[in-house]
């Protein structure tokens, strides 16, 4: 009995010290997770002390003591608390316990910087964004922005964003992307590019992503118009007989074209109004209508492409009468008259039995007349057409020189067939008379 009592006791006593153990084993893991589950370093320097473990739990109660002389086990008690990580930062020691603690990692990267440690290192330039806008507002417009392509949206405008720098930058207009119609647009100017020598050019090369900017593209709005010609009675002209017409704008701009069809000329201008620019509308002063090869406008008159689609161009016509009479005997003669244009053309106008014509509806400018009158001498006229005006050209004929040329043929003839001391006798004495008509 007494033996049965003492092994179960032995029992007791040594599952009680198996117990015991396992909590011994147990609590550094608890301990070593509390230390990674605690928070980083406090920014105070003193640390607080740490709190007070909880208790291990109550182990079994012991069996009532036998008389066995086996001894009792040591009491065991908790593990010693672990100190707080302070704000030094020093790594927490290392928990001990009978468990193998995990490798510490050996990184090779540098650790980044504590915040309020040092300035951060610098960031990537600032975005800057360059707007076009287009005047007039034209939808559609495409640009080339180094190589890339922008297109003006419904209020004519595109924009491009990228990172800010001081290097060159293209931006072109695409000229077929323009609208055509009724209207017609060409690229006129850039405003807003900072460099004002290349205002005029279809593509600029300027360090544009420098800032965030605003550029203006400005363009020229075209008008048709078919032009009509009048005399300054109001009669028609055939556009055929016009070979060029020059015109100059308000704007300073000066063009010439062929009359015939639709001419389309510039009605609206973009032009500079305080740092941007506005349409202005553009009138034109006729400065020549060429006819013939003669300047026939009338000076001082003007169109407005946008106001008119066929306006009047003025141009001034006047009769030219042409007769020929001869010189001596002063009766008309000649057969055709040669009438020598502005453009060096000849023109040959029958007579007719009056010797005389008159030619209508002759452009102003500069004539030369003549006329053909078999082997007769004639002395042709110059005249400048400015109104009307008749030309009577002068004709030496055979008889002329017949009548003019006789008795100097006679006198020669009657000298020569004087003797020769009569001859020398008549120089002697004509040359007394001039002595006496000289010492007089």
């Amino acid at each position: 009995m007494n033996v049965r009592r003492i092994g179960v006791g032995a029992v007791i006593v040594i599952a009680s010290a198996a117990v015991s153990l396992t909590m011994v084993l147990a609590w550094p893991g608890a301990a070593k997770s509390a230390v990674s589950a605690a928070p980083g370093p406090a920014p105070a320097a003193t640390p607080t002390p740490p709190p007070t473990p909880p208790p291990p739990s109550t182990p079994p109660p012991t069996p009532p003591p036998t008389q066995s002389a086996t001894p009792s086990p040591p009491p065991t008690t908790g593990p010693s608390p672990q100190p707080r990580p302070t704000g030094t930062g020093t790594p927490p020691p290392r928990p001990t316990g009978t468990g193998t603690p995990p490798p510490r990692p050996t990184g090779t990267g540098t650790p980044p910087p504590a915040p309020g440690s040092g300035t951060p290192p610098p960031g990537p330039t600032s975005p800057v964004t360059m707007t076009i806008h287009t005047v007039p507002p034209l939808p559609g417009i495409a640009f080339l922005f180094d190589g890339n392509p922008l297109v003006t949206n419904r209020a004519g405008v595109a924009s491009v964003t990228q990172r800010g720098d001081d290097g060159l930058h293209s931006l072109g207009v695409v000229p077929f992307t323009l609208p055509s119609g009724r209207r017609r647009y060409v690229f006129s100017r850039w405003t807003g590019g900072g460099d004002p020598a290349q205002a005029g050019r279809i593509t600029l090369s300027a360090p544009l992503m420098r800032r965030s900017s605003a550029l203006i593209a400005g363009f020229t709005i075209l008008c048709p118009v078919t032009l009509r010609f009048v005399t300054q009675d109001g009669e028609a002209i055939s556009p055929s007989g016009v070979s060029l017409v020059t015109l100059r704008s308000s704007t300073g701009t000066q063009v010439s074209f062929s009359p015939r069809g639709t001419a389309w000329l510039a009605c609206r201008q973009p032009v500079d109004s305080g740092g941007g620019l506005r349409l202005v509308a553009v009138s034109d002063a006729v400065h020549g209508i060429v006819i013939s090869g003669a300047n026939a406008a009338k000076t001082g008159q003007s169109i407005q492409p946008g106001a008119a689609a066929s306006p009047d161009l003025v141009a001034y016509f006047y009769n030219l009468t042409i007769t020929a009479h001869d010189a001596i005997f002063g009766s008309a003669t000649g057969d055709v008259a040669l009438v020598t244009m502005p453009d060096h053309s000849v023109r040959h106008v029958p007579l007719g039995p009056a010797h005389g014509v008159t030619l209508d509806d002759m452009p102003q400018g500069s004539y030369r007349v003549s006329v053909a009158a078999g082997h007769a001498i004639v002395f042709g006229e110059d005249v400048s057409l400015s109104r009307t005006a008749t030309v009577d050209v002068t004709v030496i004929s055979v008889a002329d020189v017949a009548v003019t040329g006789g008795p100097v043929v006679i006198g020669v003839l009657c000298f020569l067939l004087l003797s020769p001391r009569r001859r020398t006798w008549l120089r002697s004495a004509l040359r007394y008379r001039r002595k006496e008509v000289s010492s007089g």
